[in-house]
């Protein structure tokens, strides 16, 4: 077997390990720099990578991480939501309107951040019948349709 001058030869297992770790480390960073508000073009700028690069490496992070993260933001957004609501609380107690509508907006975006509200009830068979129709189909043909990928998925 011959090979080219020019070829790089593959890298080693070290070598992939330090990249890997190198990578992990950035996304690390660009996961806590978004955490804090950054923007991806200033993140880009202190990892010396073009903002998509931030983009790219936040987007990985999160499909790996996703669970842990989420979790993550759905905490710090409802600590930030907790600190807004303490700043317009005693004026909201206090009676002022745009205060008490502020309040109830920060309420109503923690209830459903948290998923303290009841789920929506939606009436699935009758936007399919309406689709159907619309479209110039069978309505009970898709809905037998509907009802055996449903049984076929394990719903």
């Amino acid at each position: 077997m011959t090979t080219r001058h020019d070829d790089p030869a593959p890298p080693t297992r070290k070598q992939r390990r330090l990249y890997q770790g190198k990578l992990a480390a950035r996304r690390l960073l660009v996961l806590q720099m978004r955490h804090k508000g950054h923007s991806f073009r200033h993140i880009g700028e202190v990892n010396r990578t073009h903002h998509s690069v931030a983009q790219d490496d936040y987007a990985a992070a999160m499909r790996e991480w996703a669970t842990p993260l989420a979790d993550l933001a759905r905490e710090t957004e409802a600590e930030r939501l907790d600190a807004l609501q303490v700043a317009c609380w005693s004026a909201a107690i206090g009676g002022d309107l745009q205060a008490i509508d502020r309040a109830l907006k920060i309420m109503a975006r923690r209830a459903k951040l948290l998923g303290l509200d009841e789920p929506r009830k939606v009436d699935v068979t009758a936007l399919i019948e309406k689709a159907a129709l619309e479209a110039g189909v069978d309505p009970e043909e898709v809905l037998r349709e509907a009802d055996e990928i449903i049984r076929r998925v394990g719903f």
